[in-house]
């Protein structure tokens, strides 16, 4: 397969085309939640066989800390050699692969969570809890995951070493095993790093700033809620007085009216959650910016091959401003590294989802274009998406696709389900995009209902050995192009289209039946 590397904004190949990505998750989270591994009970050669068909070439493949490492040092080869497997499927399938060490709430099984191994999970006596009815509540209020990440990042010793130098020694290992497999694409080292400590002071200033703006739109002066005292062990019962005591507030006249009107706009919403700025920067740039130039040295010392996926915080999932600085290694900036953000909007995971909200969600995506021009490296959006019942919240997924692919962004759907296969849903899913193209995309979007998909691209040199390829999705009934073309038919519906790419501007149009 063509080997991936970074320019600019861009992902580019070893022929030097500029290359999308469009996929999908697979993790195993390895939970008491869950009961069993993903990987040797669900998926197999067909699970991948279908994602090829959607037309995807890349997954995002999770593992956690626990599953490979499950006593300090010993690390659990036969699962790694699962890892392998399911990467070898995918080359043969011809479809890429990055790394992703996986964990939510930090674990030793908090619940719904998963991650670290029992040994590095040091809460100080602080006890999880079983959430009311989302299951990242932990993040919100939980004084033992905020325990566990806090000693994480302050490099706390176990027998005698950090734990961030356990997670590095992990990943060296990882990388040295698997970082020259011919479809990996790089190494997604920590999913959605969470602050610590100050995780309840970014939860209850957010809150604050939400009742206090919507008070002064609907004209009354604000009396602080002064919820952060409320939080002494991090519990359910505490996290119900908050919301009984903001419950109480809007029971002044219209100000729940003035409070969502705020919530469902872009503007309004990005005000509320940026408040919390301070905390997420200084954790960015002390904490997390330190521990990602780590792995990265640990994974360069195995392996010169793969892109670094620097990712945002979990509460940057919100849209607050990203501060990390550019991966280094020895003083000198890392070449190979892309952005790798997460966005979601606030619904996800509830029976709400139907009503997500396209003004709030392209507020949070709008902040990671912002940190996108300011480490000028190229973007996967790691995770977005979800599911819920009925096919309403499938407009919303459109919207986003839309916007990533007017950024040229790649992405990787949360996640793989045999219900993107079903006939409601494919078609939200599978779509044409360009895969490989001869010099720079200009655009590409495909219009939905018009049934046509359009690119504008510049060929800056002659490419000999290789063309530009689109994926086609369906059926096609008519291709207007200034470029001589052949089609590969993949299925009964799908194709792709190779395209000769002399020097020079070039257009492509495509009408689908």
């Amino acid at each position: 397969m063509d080997s991936i590397h970074t320019k600019g904004t861009s992902f580019v190949d070893n022929y030097g085309r500029e290359r999308i990505f469009n996929g999908v998750n697979i993790v195993d989270k390895c939970s008491l939640f869950l009961k069993k591994e993903i990987y040797d009970e669900t998926w197999n050669e067909e699970d991948i066989i279908n994602i090829k068909n959607l037309g995807f070439n890349i997954i995002r493949l999770g593992f956690t800390w626990d599953a490979i490492e499950p006593e300090i040092g010993v690390y659990n080869e036969e699962y790694i050699d699962k890892i392998e497997e399911i990467m070898s499927i995918c080359e043969k399938h011809e479809i890429y692969v990055y790394l992703d060490c996986h964990q939510d709430l930090y674990s030793n099984y908090a619940s719904c969570g998963d991650g670290a191994p029992k040994w590095a999970v040091l809460n100080e006596g602080a006890k999880h809890i079983k959430p009311l009815a989302i299951w990242a509540e932990g993040y919100f209020y939980s004084k033992a995951v905020m325990n566990c990440f806090e000693n994480f990042w302050q490099n706390k010793e176990v027998n005698g070493k950090g734990l961030i130098d356990r997670y590095a020694d992990m990943w060296q290992h990882i990388a040295k095993r698997l970082g020259n497999k011919p479809n990996l694409i790089g190494f997604d080292v920590l999913n959605e790093p969470y602050i610590g400590k100050n995780g309840i002071k970014v939860f209850t200033t957010i809150i604050e700033a939400a009742v206090k703006l919507a008070s002064e739109d609907a004209g009354y002066i604000y009396k602080s809620l002064d919820l952060v005292k409320i939080f002494k062990k991090g519990t359910n019962k505490e996290f119900l007085t908050m919301i009984a005591k903001v419950c109480g507030r809007f029971k002044q006249k219209n100000l729940f009216l003035f409070f969502m009107k705020r919530f469902n706009s872009e503007k309004g919403f990005h005000e509320i959650v940026t408040t919390a700025t301070p905390y997420i920067e200084k954790f960015d740039k002390e904490y997390y910016t330190p521990f990602i130039n780590k792995i990265t040295k640990a994974i360069r010392e195995v392996t010169d091959n793969g892109i670094i996926f620097m990712e945002n915080s979990y509460f940057s999932n919100l849209g607050i401003p990203y501060s990390a600085e550019p991966v280094t290694v020895n003083g000198k900036r890392e070449e190979k590294v892309a952005f790798a953000p997460h966005g979601y909007d606030i619904f996800v995971d509830s029976p709400l989802y139907n009503y997500a909200n396209n003004e709030r969600a392209i507020s949070i995506f709008k902040e990671h274009k912002n940190s996108q021009e300011r480490l000028q490296m190229p973007v996967i959006v790691g995770e977005f998406g979800g599911y819920a019942n009925g096919t309403n919240w499938l407009n919303h997924i459109d919207f986003l696709i839309d916007y990533f692919n007017s950024n040229k962004w790649s992405l990787t759907y949360w996640n793989y389900n045999k219900l993107l296969l079903t006939p409601d849903k494919k078609h939200h899913f599978s779509r044409p995009y360009p895969q490989a193209v001869c010099g720079k995309i200009d655009y590409f979007g495909y219009d939905r209902f018009s049934k046509v998909f359009s690119m504008n691209f510049e060929c800056d040199k002659d490419y000999k050995e290789t063309k530009t390829i689109v994926y086609l999705h369906k059926k096609v009934k008519e291709i207007i192009c200034d470029c001589s073309y052949n089609l590969k038919k993949l299925s009964d519906e799908t194709s792709q289209l190779f395209i000769d790419s002399p020097i020079g501007k070039h257009n492509l149009q495509i009408q689908f039946e």
